[in-house]
């Protein structure tokens, strides 16, 4: 390659401001950060919107499906058991005690008595265990405190107990302006790569 071609080459790539490249990648990282944040506060409130239709008796189940549809197309809302924990985040603590009340009255009922199913589920309320564990704590307690009680007919813990996973990218608006970002801090990598390369060059030909 001659030298006028190398030079014709650089003079291309001045044209291409590493100034402005900063700029956008800068505006655009920016952008990523604030719609990020966005969708994680959007799942946070859709998340309480689904505590407080359990705590009140509402509608858990389009509440939940309204959240699980917004995790599922949003990135950085995920809903899932961490490396610290493997219990679900979305856990309906009152549906499972209205359960574990409307049972205890049943098995009350066969038994003529109802302290001990109240005392286990207060010793359990107060062990502060997840809801994962709360039945078998329960049931733990009847069967080592109530001479003979019916033991609870309780449901599986996956009843009351959910969580979801986000995509890595999604096509929504912070997944675009990531992609912006990346392609930006793409271009200046280039930008500097080939006009430091073309640079060495042409002062080898001298």
């Amino acid at each position: 390659m001659s030298k006028r071609t190398v030079a014709k080459v650089w003079h291309r790539i001045r044209d291409i401001s590493a100034t402005s490249l900063v700029v956008a990648l800068i505006a655009s990282g920016t952008i990523t950060i604030f719609a990020l944040r966005a969708n994680n506060l959007k799942m946070a409130e859709l998340r309480q919107a689904v505590y407080s239709a359990d705590e009140s008796g509402g509608d858990v189940e389009a509440a939940l499906r309204t959240l699980r549809t917004f995790v599922y197309a949003h990135m950085n809302t995920n809903l899932r058991a961490g490396s610290s924990s493997s219990e679900p985040p979305i856990q309906l603590v009152h549906r499972f005690n209205a359960v574990v009340a409307a049972e205890q009255a049943r098995a009350a009922a066969l038994n003529n008595s109802t302290k001990v199913y109240t005392d286990a589920q207060s010793q359990c309320e107060r062990s502060s265990l997840p809801l994962t564990a709360r039945a078998q704590c329960i049931q733990d307690y009847v069967l080592a405190h109530g001479n003979g009680a019916p033991q609870l007919n309780l449901p599986p813990k996956e009843f009351y107990t959910f969580d979801f996973v986000s995509p890595t990218w999604s096509p929504d608006f912070a997944g675009w302006s990531l992609f912006l970002t990346v392609l930006c801090g793409l271009l200046l990598l280039v930008r500097i790569a080939a006009g430091f390369v073309v640079r060495r060059y042409l002062k080898s030909l001298k």
